[in-house]
């Protein structure tokens, strides 16, 4: 039985309600914006990599040094604690005139009643000026100028309105800021422009701006830190003794860190902090991850308890501190307007809760624990327990957390991230490091490299601080790959038949072709093409950002850059990936399945009967398609036949994709994921599974739920036959436990039996959520009960009260499994 101490310090727990009073008075960062607006304003010829560099420096010099009485750990990358984080420079200028160039009664229904994002009418009118500013000089519209016609003209209104954001999704080296700090990569950057400016090439000049822009980001992050010193010691005057000690002891420390290696744990910690404040405020705290921190962190917090420097209590609170702190950098995403944010305040909602419908709140960040060191052994020790036991005591939703298993992993650890996970919605994920490891060779990593991968954003891996990763949202310009919206074009002679839109290549409806074999073969081709296309957006994208908007926050650490003398979008990283997700799977396999079965092997069912059934949404159709739901065979349940057709087309969509050119030279890499099978759903025309319009699609890689009908076992068997040892940007399966079944003396050792057995089939990812459905439709009912209800949606939990309703109903009909 699980057997954890969960008691939490009064000081946590207080840390703990103020950030819950905090959600409902939240801030939009205007300081951020206000900072890079004045100085690209006013120096706009200069070259984009000493922009940007100039910009982060300005920042560092100028931005509020925020230090609140009750701080564990110092500061926020806004000037409030837990402020809401937008970036301009990628934002569509439509959206901002639309906000706050609206009514003065909407704009204040919108941004300023109790529960919205405050937005002063100062900060208003300024918004709308920048506006102006950034029109013709944002991501979009160096995106628009780029991009060939087939991209602008031809591809539909979301590529005709680019807004573009920074690729994100990434591994930056916090490991490398942590245990070395930014003063030795200064020195070295030094002195590699003193080498070029003695030997200058047409192949090194423009490493030399690269070298200028890095060490102005290294004295801006050093000045940073030692302006906190500063605020901590003024700080100190006015404080109580105890705070007065404390205070000036971090002042000492940040003094210290960041130009020099952390010393102890806090410093470490802190560290942390300050990189990832700089990250967020160069636009790309988008699902970063700060890597294996425990294999980095574990040293320091060991020495600590060891000396005597900590107790274990105390460090446990170190621990749980930084957790609650990490998940304070809020991202606007998606961006609302005015009549959402309206109806939501109405309906008792805020800004804080429409952002967890598609993501946490922390915009993907994701911390990754356990593994293996360089040599192969297990890479666990004390802080990998510790950072665990702050996930089970405290109950939050983000940032996200996977947990590496492999043949080390101790049976403490499976214990408690077990009990985790039940415990707090589906934190953690378990990871084979069996498998990863094996597509990090695939993709010509080596083998030390290979075994230090950590995860990012919802389920990708990459080598930790090592690889720039343009993952799956492609810089904002691309995005994951839903087949069936291919399937769709294929079956009604390429139109979109939601939309009425043509697709791109003229092919045959479903009731025209000869053969199962023909409407196969036209899938492939149009499956081809739509890859082919993709990758050649994929390096328009990164032209973008190579020629325009460098990103010198992940470049000052990444191992490669420094040593090349490119930014991370030069291609400067050792490794470099860009993924791309298939999604709605069973709906792709359950929807070919019963083409295959009715028309054409059995021919009970002629194929314009079906075609014309969907093409009523099924409206006088319901005996067909009862008959769909209860007599085809769908994937789920380990039945060779359906589960042969997904293995077919995600091997087909996985070999293509990683075989295409990647950016900056390096790979494709094909994961199966999705965030908006409900959304998606009310965008998707019936589909011949049964589906009627606007009902949500299949999640990720799993079995549509009311599909599965024999259990655990064949559930994980359907899903293990797909080609996850191609699967290098990883894949979600996402299960949800009965209750009941996960409470006898045995329930760990049952679920641990599960998850092996699903990772010895060859699973990459494993993911579950206990959620009783009463306590749901409690929760919906009185959702102020039940702020700490956390479920797993796909990559990433979410608290259940800031689902959409329809998200809700989604969840709670999802298939409850025994174990």
């Amino acid at each position: 039985m699980e057997n954890f101490d969960i008691s939490i310090s009064e000081r946590i727990l207080g840390l703990k309600a103020k950030r819950e009073r905090i959600n409902r008075d939240l801030h939009l960062n205007i300081e951020r914006n206000r900072i890079i607006t004045e100085y690209y304003k006013a120096h706009e010829n200069e070259y984009p990599v000493l922009k940007r560099a100039g910009y982060l420096y300005a920042w560092c010099a100028t931005r509020e040094i925020n230090i609140e009485d009750d701080d564990i750990f110092l500061g926020d990358a806004g000037p409030h604690c837990r402020t809401v984080h937008f970036d301009i420079e990628q934002t569509s200028q439509s959206w901002l005139r639309g906000c706050f160039g609206d009514t003065d009664e909407r704009f204040r229904a919108a941004w300023q009643v109790p529960g919205s994002i405050w937005v002063d009418d100062e900060d208003r009118q300024w918004l709308l000026e920048a506006a102006d500013y950034w029109e013709g000089k944002d991501i979009g519209a160096t995106a628009r100028g780029l991009f060939p016609p087939e991209f602008t003209e031809n591809a539909g209104p979301v590529l005709k309105d680019l807004t573009g954001s920074y690729p994100g999704h990434f591994n930056p080296n916090y490991e490398r800021a942590v245990t070395v700090g930014f003063g030795a990569v200064r020195q070295t950057a030094i002195e590699k422009l003193d080498e070029i400016r003695k030997h200058t090439t047409a192949d090194n000049v423009r490493s030399e701006l690269f070298y200028r822009g890095l060490i102005k980001v290294c004295d801006g992050m050093i000045l940073m830190s030692k302006r906190y010193a500063e605020g901590c010691r003024k700080k100190a005057e006015t404080a109580t003794p105890d705070r007065r000690a404390e205070l000036l002891k971090m002042a000492d420390s940040c003094d210290w860190i960041v130009e020099n290696p952390a010393r102890n744990l806090w410093e470490g910690f802190q560290t942390i902090f300050f990189y990832q404040y700089l990250i967020t405020a160069d636009g790309t705290h988008w699902a970063d991850s700060p890597g294996l921190i425990d294999s980095f962190l574990g040293p320091l917090l060991e020495n600590d308890v060891n000396t005597g420097a900590l107790t274990r209590e105390q460090a446990q609170e170190l621990c749980d501190a930084f957790l609650l702190h990490y998940g304070d950098q809020i991202i606007m995403f998606p961006k609302p307007d005015n009549d959402r944010l309206i109806e939501a305040h109405r309906n008792g909602k805020t800004m804080f809760d429409l952002q967890g419908g598609m993501q946490n709140i922390a915009a993907g960040s994701l911390i990754t624990l356990g593994g293996q060191k360089t040599d192969g052994t297990g890479d666990y020790n004390l802080a990998t327990e510790m950072l665990l036991l702050s996930y089970y005591r405290l109950r939050v939703a983000e940032p996200s957390l996977a947990l590496r298993i492999n043949k080390h992993t101790p049976d403490r650890i499976w214990e408690i991230g077990i009990a985790c996970s039940k415990r707090s919605g589906g934190l953690p994920q378990f990871n084979n490091d069996d498998v990863i490891i094996q597509t990090m060779l695939d993709k010509g990593v080596p083998l030390e490299d290979a075994r230090r991968y950590a995860v990012f954003g919802c389920v990708e891996p990459a080598i930790s601080g090592k690889e720039w990763s343009m993952a799956a949202n492609c810089g904002g310009f691309g995005g994951g790959s839903s087949l069936i919206n291919i399937l769709q074009y294929v079956i009604h002679g390429n139109v979109n038949p939601m939309m009425g839109t043509p697709g791109m290549l003229p092919c045959k409806k479903l009731y025209e072709y000869e053969s199962f074999e023909e409407l196969k073969a036209e899938f492939e081709r149009q499956v081809r093409f739509y890859i082919d296309y993709g990758a050649r957006l994929y390096h328009f994208a990164a032209l973008v950002f190579d020629q325009a908007w460098p990103c010198l926050s992940a470049s000052v650490m990444t191992e490669g850059c420094l040593e090349s003398g490119k930014d991370v979008t030069w291609g400067g990283a050792k490794y470099n990936g860009m993924g791309s997700m298939l999604s709605a799977v069973a709906t792709v396999g359950d929807s070919l399945m019963t083409i295959k079965k009715l028309c054409f092997d059995d021919k009970t069912v002629s194929a314009r009967e079906l075609y014309d059934a969907l093409q009523a949404n099924w409206e006088g159709h319901e005996l067909l398609r009862q008959r769909i739901l209860n007599e085809v065979p769908f994937y789920g349940n380990d039945n060779d036949e359906p589960d042969a057709l997904v293995q077919w087309f995600t091997n087909l969509w996985a070999d293509h994709f990683n075989s295409r050119p990647g950016v900056n030279h390096g790979t494709n890499n094909c994961g199966a994921l999705d965030l908006y099978w409900v959304w998606g759903g009310k965008m998707t025309w019936a589909t011949p599974d049964g589906r009627k319009t606007g009902d949500p699609l299949s999640p990720s890689s799993d079995p549509r739920q009311d599909a599965v009908k024999n259990g655990p076992l064949a559930y994980v068997k359907s899903v293990a036959k797909m080609p996850w040892d191609k699967m290098r940007c990883g894949g979600a399966i996402n299960l949800r436990f009965d209750a009941n079944s996960v409470r006898g003396e045995d329930a760990t050792a049952k679920v641990r039996e599960l998850i092996q057995s699903y990772f010895a089939m060859g699973g990459i990812q494993f993911h579950f959520t206990v959620a009783d459905t009463a306590i749901m439709r409690a929760a919906q009912k009185n959702p102020q009960d039940y702020q700490d209800l956390i479920v797993r949606i796909a990559g990433f939990s979410a608290y259940f009260t800031h689902l959409p309703f329809d998200d809700q109903e989604n969840y709670i009909a999802r298939y409850e499994i025994g174990v």
